[in-house]
């Protein structure tokens, strides 16, 4: 950027091409514009010539200059001319340059580098010096400048460029220690280009530094937009549930969630709707089954930062878990089974197949779970071994059923030899009592998680003559003894607990513990997937989530550094978010856990509050203070003045007698009236009319007030919207969810409005604005027995009579009938004969008498068949897919376009019903 003056120009070097400017004079000149043509009989000859005109044989000099001005425009219009921003610095002295460098930083880091080089350049103009400081600690050190304590901005601009934003949360008071360092003898301004959030303890950070020196506080003017990230994603039946928070007080947002593997393919997309001031937003993102396993990383588009990045590891990506039925236990009481416990323990977070063996190693399970059983057929414990040879994970169990064996000391499937008889450590004959458990060593997968106190253990198997070595054993009691202990085969995994996974040996398997040691083992690896360098006790960083949300190989610095249970602490400096491994386990940590820095309970809050009334003014949005779209729009009206004075010269069209500046008088007003049109508008007029949002056809979901319920009618219309796309010609836009009180009902031909029995009733300006969106025309379907995404049968009441009693007192219903296979709701796109839903085919009223009343839409459709549910579960199955309720919800889909078509058209096709009676009535009754 260069200043010339009051202006600054974004592209200065395009400025030399108005060297060229008298060049283009001369060409210009020395081209005439094109003779007039007039007609050969003489009598049109004499008629138009005019005796005291001269012939001109070179272009007159004011079009001379209305190109050269027009060329010279072009110019200064790509070199982007634009206002810079009148700042609050002291006129003297030193500039301390802070920056927020942090996560919510980086979205929109190149703009941000532009501005701040923008800066430099106009305190270098000033000849003032500069220090630069960073509220985030940087990734890679920067190398401090080996001149005093300021420097010169030139050598600031190169840090900046170099610079990154960092994948953490700032560190305010480190910065303001620098900052007062730096202003114990020297008075100088400081320039703060913030984020535009404020991360904690933004408040007294400001104001200290307000205290200290002259404050200038600048933000990107368009920063909130993508100011966006997930607060907690945690695996569903369906793939992901996602809690998505972005900054709050910020304009409407349609944002788009995907889901990739680790080559970038796209598995799976979400379109997540934010409305105005709307800062926290819940999303289910569908994966189909077959490519769960697949899913390394979730992001939003278009919001590149760390906050924005989610990678997966084995704990989120719900493996599958096969679950050994062996015949000691079948068909016993579930309570006192083991697979019930361990099913239980692992449901939430794994999808879990019981069967026998050779079943379940059909289904490529990431690992199996043995219970308690004695020593199993040759064939099975052959293919077992096969399997945990090329990387398969055996856990097994101990119990009764295992000792009671008569070969059970030649099971191959154990760590180590078993000794015959069980340990009893509590009970009558025991002198001593039950042990409790010891905390996790280092070098245990399990380690960073804390036993429960009130866990005990009665009896547990031992190894015999103590074979087992130190680095087999990841638990212990207080004893020292070994309660789970583990052995490599080939490239695969044996796991063995020494007591049971019930609580006939222990209580182990009813407390929280357990369910955590099996969560733990779900992301265990085989030895010959451990990463090479990572240390016998700590995991190291094998890959690092930048502040822009890439995957990169971290720096030297942190990649040669161990880390401790990463995943129980915030990302931070200390701890960087990224992916973890060790010799037997890889972790993911993301900025969104349970540790933070972002969580279900973070919230992302402007920096003005933290501010108070010190003001933040917008820099770098060249938007709001570009001169380049006036200057086009004035080369625009020139263009069309020249055109008109090409055609004057030509004589195409009529021009008045007169002088010169009669001749331009006309085309010259209407012209200055065009240029003041377009330069009083304002470029930076961006709300969209409500012309603007009728452009695509939209449809609307009434707001219940139920989180659930209006987050179940987003899901269903946005299935329907999908099919309508696909099947129809008819192209519609973003669902939306609109209050009756405040909302523009006449944008939305059809809204969908799933009553409950908790329904609160309507208020007076509700009622009317509902009335009223009916009477123009509007069509409101209200659905009696909607229920909620995940348990749609089942789950919710009928709205009682009362309530419709209640509707009708406040809305204008009129006489109702039920849907007839003659109406044209039947066959306005599809043939239907029924209307299914999830609760069934369910009654479906309409108006009375509505076709015979003309082209009208039925202003009320009611019904009770849960139409939303069928609609939610479509968009979630692939193409042919016919299972289960699959015939059902594509009926629904058919009624669903139907509706919408009958919304759209009214009742065109009713003339096809009657098409026997209009024939009679021409007189062609055959």
């Amino acid at each position: 950027m260069v200043t010339l003056g009051p202006l600054a120009f974004l592209n200065p070097w395009l400025l030399t091409a108005l060297a060229a400017l008298p060049v283009a004079y001369f060409i210009i000149r020395a081209i005439p514009p094109a003779p007039k043509r007039v007609f050969f009989p003489a009598t049109w000859l004499a008629r138009d010539i005019d005796a005291q005109s001269a012939q001109v044989e070179a272009t007159p000099w004011w079009l001379i200059m209305l190109r050269l001005l027009m060329l010279g425009g072009l110019i200064i219009a790509l070199a982007h001319p634009i206002l810079p921003p009148q700042q609050r610095l002291a006129s003297e002295g030193p500039v301390i340059l802070l920056i927020d460098n942090d996560w919510s930083a980086a979205p929109d880091w190149p703009a941000r580098q532009d501005a701040l080089l923008a800066f430099l350049e106009q305190i270098e103009a000033q000849q003032r010096l500069t220090k630069l400081v960073l509220t985030a600690k940087p990734v890679a050190p920067m190398e401090e400048p080996e001149e005093a304590e300021f420097y010169s901005p030139a050598l600031a601009g190169e840090r900046i460029r170099a610079l990154k934003p960092s994948p953490w949360q700032p560190a305010y008071d480190e910065a303001l220690t620098a900052i007062t360092e730096t202003l114990k003898d020297t008075d100088a301004s400081i320039f703060y280009l913030t984020s535009g959030i404020n991360h904690g303890k933004a408040a007294p950070f400001i104001s200290a530094m307000s205290a200290l020196a002259p404050l200038d506080i600048a933000e990107m003017g368009d920063a909130a937009l993508r100011q966006i990230g997930f607060a907690a994603v945690k695996p569903s039946g369906q793939g992901f549930d996602v809690l998505l928070i972005r900054r709050e007080a910020a304009p409407a947002l349609s944002v788009s969630l995907v889901a990739s593997d680790t080559g970038g393919a796209i598995l799976a997309r979400e379109t997540v709707l934010f409305s105005k001031d709307q800062s926290r937003a819940d999303a289910t993102l569908v994966i189909p089954a077959q490519l769960r396993g697949r899913a390394a990383k979730l992001s939003v588009e278009g919001a590149r930062s760390a906050a924005a990045t989610y990678i997966l590891d084995a704990r989120s990506a719900r493996p599958l878990v096969g679950l050994i039925d062996t015949p000691s236990v079948r068909g016993n009481v579930p309570f006192q089974t083991p697979q019930f416990y361990l099913q239980r323990a692992l449901a939430p977070y794994a999808s879990v197949e019981r069967g026998d063996i050779a079943a379940l190693l059909k289904e490529g399970p990431a690992l199996l779970l043995l219970p308690d059983t004695g020593r199993l057929p040759s064939e099975s414990e052959s293919a077992l071994k096969a399997w945990i040879d090329q990387g398969g994970l055996l856990v097994r169990f101990s119990g009764p059923a295992m000792l009671a064996s008569s070969d059970a000391q030649q099971d191959l499937l154990v760590p180590a030899p078993l000794r015959s008889q069980a340990r009893i450590v509590g009970g009558a004959l025991s002198w001593s009592s039950a042990l409790k458990m010891a905390p996790f060593a280092d070098d245990s997968p399990f380690s960073g998680l804390q036993p429960a106190e009130d866990i005990t253990v009665d009896r547990q198997v031992m190894a015999r003559n103590n074979t087992l070595a130190q680095s087999q054993i990841w638990a212990t009691l207080t004893d020292g003894t070994p309660l789970v202990s583990t052995a490599s085969m080939g490239t695969g995994r044996i796991v063995l607990f020494h007591t049971s996974a019930d609580p006939q040996w222990s209580n182990l398997a009813i407390s929280g513990t357990f369910v955590e040691m099996l969560q733990r083992l779900l992301h265990v690896l085989g030895p010959s997937q451990a990463a090479p360098s990572a240390g016998a006790r700590d995991m190291s960083l094998t890959q690092l989530i930048d502040g822009r949300g890439s995957l990169t190989a971290p720096p030297e610095s942190l990649a040669a550094k161990l880390y401790a249970s990463p995943s129980t602490k915030p990302a931070s400096p200390e701890n960087p978010p990224g992916l973890y491994e060790s010799q037997n386990t890889r972790l993911a940590l993301n900025l969104a856990s349970a540790a933070g820095p972002l969580s279900p309970r973070s919230a992302l809050r402007p920096m003005q509050k933290a501010a108070g009334a010190l003001e933040i003014r917008e820099v770098g949005g060249v938007l709001d203070r570009s001169l380049q779209p006036r200057v086009f729009a004035l080369i625009a009206v020139l263009i069309v003045m020249d055109a008109i004075a090409c055609l004057l010269l030509r004589g195409a069209i009529s021009r008045p007698r007169g002088s010169l500046a009669k001749r331009l008088l006309r085309p010259a007003t209407a012209a200055a009236a065009f240029v003041l049109a377009l330069v009083l508008v304002s470029p930076q007029t961006q709300a969209r009319t409500p012309a603007q949002l009728a452009e695509n056809v939209r449809l609307a979901c009434v707001a219940t007030g139920a989180a659930k319920i209006d987050a179940l009618c987003l899901s269903g219309m946005d299935g329907l919207v999908r099919q309508l796309n696909l099947r129809t010609s008819v192209w519609t836009g973003q669902t939306q969810v609109v209050d009756l009180a405040d909302e523009n009902l006449g944008l939305f031909p059809l809204l969908y409005w799933p009553l409950q029995a908790a329904q609160p009733a309507l208020s007076a300006e509700q009622s009317a604005n509902l009335n009223a969106y009916m009477r123009g025309g509007g069509m409101l379907v209200i659905d009696l027995g909607a229920g909620v995404e995940g348990n749609a049968r089942m789950d919710t009441q009928l709205a009682p009579a009362e309530l419709l009693s209640d509707l009708r007192s406040k809305i204008t219903f009129p006489p109702l009938s039920p849907l007839t296979k003659e109406h044209v709701l039947t066959h306005s796109f599809y043939i239907l004969s029924r209307t299914p839903g999830r609760r069934g085919d369910g009654q479906l009223w309409l108006e009375a008498g509505g076709e015979e009343q003309g082209a009208t839409v039925s202003p009320i459709v009611l019904g009770n068949a849960d139409w939303l549910s069928s609609w939610a579960n479509v968009q979630t199955n692939l193409p042919g897919y016919s299972g289960g309720d699959g015939r059902r919800d594509e009926l629904a889909v058919r009624f669903g376009i139907n509706l919408v078509m009958y919304a759209l058209t009214g009742t065109y096709k009713a003339d096809q019903v009657h098409l026997p009676a209009l024939l009679e009535r021409v007189g062609r009754g055959d």
